[in-house]
C-alpha cells in the first residue's frame, strides 16, 4: 500500500479545524473539501508532530508557491514524491488562480 492509499483509507482521525478543535477529520475528507464545514482550515494532529518535520528556516525569504513546495517536500515520502513531482503538483494546483501568493490589500 503506498503513502497516499493509506493516508486516504486510514480511519483514524488526523486533522481539526482551525475554528473547531473538537471535531476531527480524517485525510480523505481533508482532501476532497479544502476548507473544513465550520470554514476553518484543517491543521494535522497533533500539530507538533508534524511541525517537527518541517524545516521552518528555509522557509524565510521564499516566495509561496517555493514555500508550498518545501512544505511537502519535507511531509511526504521523497520516495513517492520526488521534488520535480511535488513542484509539478503544487503549480498545477494554482495555475488557475493567478494571483497566488499575492498579497491582498486590506
Amino acid at each position: 500500500m503506498d503513502y497516499l492509499e493509506e493516508k486516504l483509507t486510514n480511519s483514524d482521525p488526523l486533522f481539526v479545524s482551525t475554528r473547531t478543535e473538537n471535531q476531527t477529520y480524517r485525510f480523505d475528507n481533508v482532501a476532497l473539501s479544502g476548507l473544513a464545514p465550520d470554514g476553518g482550515l484543517y491543521l494535522p494532529k497533533p500539530a507538533d508532530a508534524i511541525s517537527r518535520k518541517i524545516n521552518f528556516d528555509r522557509l524565510v525569504d521564499l516566495d509561496f508557491m517555493e514555500r508550498n513546495i518545501r512544505i511537502l517536500e519535507d511531509l511526504l515520502p521523497a520516495n513517492e514524491f520526488p521534488p520535480h513531482q511535488i513542484e509539478k503538483l503544487v503549480f498545477d494546483a494554482y495555475k488557475h488562480f493567478p494571483d497566488a501568493g499575492s498579497p491582498i490589500g486590506l
